[in-house]
């Protein structure tokens, strides 16, 4: 995506036609003031600077398209350059090589998908000679790769090495993220209010955190009457 220009080509049109629909003006502006380009401090020197510090507003350019050349280079690139290098610092070289595995496997490239055919093929009982067999099967009948159309081809039941590997590329990273999103809740409940709570009462809370979803549909005066009813005779009345 770095290499080609292609995406921003779209990105480019995109936002021209949303700022024509809101009514803003992206023409730029040849007559405004220019004021003296910003220097890097000389404390810098010995960091590692990822920001332009402004000195690329002004350089000039007489291309006709230099509003676009200049959204591309300050914004469009240091963007997918910083989420790049996110990438290799937050992910090891392994969950990047599961990763690409998985996008593998949604557009039906076996060679792709063999890391993770390797880790659970085994495990999942998939044959691969068989789940290789079975994606081109599937790929010459499906008008266009994508994933609802798998979806569709697959829930015929012809395919089961596939869709043992097709559940899983999909079930995958909502695991991870489940894991990650588990830990970012415990921070949430146990505040500084809450550090001598016992971990019953820690586990309890997270589990009713977490599952969120599932809690909003409880009522609570359906836990008033089961209180009610398993509490003996002779304790002040809930109702």
């Amino acid at each position: 995506m770095r290499a080609t220009s292609q995406k921003w080509e779209d990105i480019w049109i995109e936002i021209q036609a949303f700022c024509q629909s809101v009514g803003i003006c992206i023409e730029e502006n040849d007559e405004r003031p220019r004021k003296r380009p910003v220097k890097q401090p000389s404390a810098l020197d010995c960091a590692f600077v990822t920001s332009t510090l402004g000195q690329r507003e002004y350089q000039t350019s007489t291309d006709k398209n230099s509003l676009k050349k200049k959204w591309v280079i300050q914004l469009y690139y240091p963007v997918l350059d910083t989420l790049l290098g996110e990438c290799s610092t937050r992910f090891s070289p392994q969950s990047m090589a599961i990763a690409e595995s998985v996008d593998a496997v949604f557009k039906c490239d076996f060679r792709g998908a063999e890391s993770l055919l390797s880790q659970y093929a085994s495990l999942l009982s998939i044959n691969p000679k068989l789940a290789l067999t079975e994606m081109t099967m599937v790929t010459t009948k499906l008008p266009s790769v994508s994933v609802e159309n798998i979806k569709k081809e697959l829930a015929t039941g012809h395919y089961p090495n596939f869709k043992k590997l097709f559940c899983l590329a999909l079930s995958l990273p909502v695991g991870t993220a489940t894991c990650e999103r588990s830990f970012s809740a415990m921070r949430r409940i146990r505040n500084w209010l809450r550090t001598t709570m016992h971990q019953e009462r820690l586990t309890t809370l997270s589990l009713l955190h977490i599952e969120s979803n599932l809690t909003e549909k409880i009522k609570a005066e359906d836990i008033i009457d089961a209180y009610d009813a398993a509490t003996a005779k002779g304790r002040i009345l809930l109702h």
